[in-house]
């Protein structure tokens, strides 16, 4: 705090009484000279963006008593009476519709989506910037976008303090799906055809990027989907390379050796994976990886 050079400034007349049932609205961190002198015309001398004390948090106050506020006009050089304390309480308003809005619009994905806001909340904030991010928007259930979910943001203050604001919001954009052209079957691997790339209206997934046809041939469906429904990523998967109850090709290489077997796969996986084999002569179990469709490999390590 830079200090202010001592004076004399004489007060002719007296300030009014000052209100003790309300406080003073203050913004920023700091009450400044410019602050008191709002209240008390002694201090009008004091220049005003020095600070004089921290300024309260939301909902809290702070308050000048009459010894202290004298105490501050002598170390400043400046005579006056104080007839009262003075009350001081950060500018705090309620969350504006629009302004919520244009907010929501400046998040990423977000320029062109409809958002509607169905409830927002009420308590008053301090005066800052407010701020969305696409992710910490919640997903609704199955994209249904006719039911409003919760959306977290903040409110920044000058002074860079933080604090939480949420809204409930209905939100379409034009989104692109992955749709099936025909059922697709648990199992059955997708090809060409069975699904197609469609723009429609829905809630905008901002987390994934919706793949292309082609990155999905050969996926098979964990669940059926019937044609016409969406044909989500997380409803694929990879077929196996070796499932369980095959009958694969076992090679067991020993240095330069190969030895070549046939063997029961006991469960299931693609290649680079580790799976449980049974040796159909012996009846025992050894692990194995997987190196292509049909065919395993076995690597001996030898204690020394």
């Amino acid at each position: 705090m830079r200090h202010v050079c001592a004076f004399l400034f004489v007060v002719t007349s007296l300030p009014a009484a000052v209100q003790t049932g309300s406080c003073t609205p203050v913004s920023g961190s700091q009450i400044t000279g410019a602050d008191l002198a709002r209240v008390m015309p002694v201090f009008a001398a004091l220049p005003s963006d020095i600070p004089v004390a921290p300024s309260p948090g939301p909902g809290g106050t702070r308050t000048f008593h009459v010894g202290e506020l004298q105490q501050l006009a002598a170390r400043n050089g400046l005579i006056g009476e104080f007839r009262g304390d003075v009350c001081f309480g950060l500018a705090m308003s309620k969350l504006d519709k629009d302004a919520l809005l244009a907010a929501m619009h400046k998040s990423r994905g977000m320029a062109e989506a409809r958002i509607e806001i169905a409830e927002f909340m009420s308590d008053p904030v301090p005066s800052g910037r407010i701020e969305f991010a696409s992710d910490n928007l919640v997903r609704p259930a199955r994209a249904d976008v006719s039911t409003p979910v919760l959306w977290n943001g903040s409110l920044v203050t000058d002074d860079h303090k933080r604090y939480p604001i949420w809204a409930k919001v209905l939100i379409v954009a034009t989104v692109t799906q992955l749709v099936a052209t025909e059922d697709l079957k648990p199992g059955s691997p997708v090809h060409v055809g069975q699904v197609r790339l469609e723009e429609k209206e829905g809630f905008p997934d901002l987390k994934s990027k919706t793949p292309s046809v082609e990155a999905i041939t050969g996926m098979v469906p964990i669940r059926s989907v019937a044609e016409g429904g969406l044909v989500l990523i997380d409803n694929l998967k990879w077929p196996a390379d070796v499932s369980r109850g095959d009958t694969v090709h076992v090679e067991v290489r020993l240095g330069a050796m190969r030895i070549g077997l046939a063997g029961f796969a006991e469960s299931a996986g693609r290649a680079g994976e580790t799976i449980a084999i049974r040796n159909p002569v012996t009846g025992k179990t050894f692990q194995a990886r997987i190196e292509s469709r049909g065919s395993v490999v076995v690597e001996p390590v030898w204690e020394k």
